[in-house]
């Protein structure tokens, strides 16, 4: 059951990225992003840390542009 599901998410998961759209646009928006994506995948805190890290910095601050939190 868990195993079909996670076969399920994979094939999800290789059919958006391998699209020349999402693909494009996950790749730009990686690269974009990347001083918060870099941080998160290859940080050396605790993936609980890294986590909110990333979403913080993901956040809209009180006068609605993005900014970096850390």
């Amino acid at each position: 059951m868990i195993k079909e599901i996670t076969n399920s998410f994979k094939a999800a998961l290789y059919q958006r990225v391998s699209s020349p759209l999402y693909g494009t646009y996950i790749f730009s928006w990686i690269l974009y992003n990347w001083l918060i994506v870099l941080p998160f995948i290859f940080g050396s805190k605790v993936f609980d840390e890294r986590m909110s890290n990333f979403k913080l910095a993901m956040a809209p601050s009180d006068d609605g542009f993005y900014t970096q939190h850390y």
